[in-house]
């Protein structure tokens, strides 16, 4: 489940962009991830779930979430929330996240985000990730982030670098990231690239691939290295001047593990 989390994180690739007639949501490892979420959707609220269904026999996996934003204009600092219950692989975890966007300098933005699972079953422990991004002219943007889960039997950690750009309507994006496992030699390389584009009543729409290895929790004190790959398509649709659906569908691979396709269904309300 890859996941539902990109909700949130979809969400956040809004906050850090220069200031465009679009909106978003909130960064993941999000995610972090950030796109640009103007005043109609200064503050929001948004509840939903997803289901993902998996072959090779396993059961079926669920999520509910709850999400909070607080943008901060005038050079204030942003913040997001997100209380996530879960049911993957037969067993079930409950994780609460928090985060913030920073204005460091004109054209620089410090993230930071901190999630905690009192249950970390499947979901760690311990997650959180640091961020930093600067803004250049045309609509040209980089960030780096680094972040560290604590399983369990093991530890994991992330390095990421982003490359994107704002061109009138669209946020184009390429990410690499590069993760360790302890105990286990080399480095796991993911490729990720998304489009997204945001209409003019708040609403948009992102088409995301990626493919590689990369570490992945796989059952109670499992977590491994395996092929990846996934496609999927999430936006929100404006049905009512405060009110849009938030709505995604995707299909991955977890190695030989198993393939899953998976929908997800929520509203955003503004506050």
């Amino acid at each position: 489940m890859r996941n539902l989390l990109l909700v949130v994180a979809t969400a956040l690739a809004a906050l850090a962009a220069p200031c465009v007639a679009v909106a978003g949501t909130v960064p993941s490892a999000a995610p972090v991830a950030a796109q640009a979420t103007p005043a109609p959707w200064n503050d929001s609220l948004e509840f939903g779930g997803s289901t993902d269904s998996l072959t090779n026999g396993r059961p079926s996996q669920d999520q509910e979430y709850l999400a909070a934003s607080e943008r901060g204009t005038a050079g204030r600092p942003t913040y997001y929330e997100q209380g996530l219950s879960q049911n993957q692989y037969g067993f079930h975890d409950d994780s609460l996240m928090a985060g913030t966007v920073l204005h460091a300098a004109q054209r620089v933005l410090l993230g930071a985000e901190l999630s905690l699972s009192p249950t970390h079953i499947v979901l760690p422990s311990f997650d959180g990730t640091a961020s930093l991004e600067e803004r250049f002219g045309a609509g040209f943007g980089t960030a780096v982030s680094f972040e560290r889960k604590t399983y369990t039997t093991v530890n994991a950690s992330t390095e990421g670098f982003t490359l994107d750009r704002y061109v009138r309507q669209y946020y184009f994006a390429y990410r690499p990231t590069f993760a360790q496992l302890t105990g286990t030699p080399g480095t796991a390389v993911t490729h990720d690239l998304s489009v997204t584009r945001y209409d003019n009543r708040g609403g948009n729409l992102t088409v995301n691939w990626y493919g590689g290895r990369d570490v992945e929790s796989t059952g109670a004190s499992s977590v491994l290295v395996l092929n990846v790959s996934g496609v999927s398509l999430r936006g929100h649709q404006v049905v009512a001047p405060n009110v849009a659906i938030a709505y995604g569908f995707e299909t991955y691979n977890e190695g030989s593990l198993y393939s899953a396709t998976g929908a997800h269904l929520g509203l955003r309300f503004v506050l």
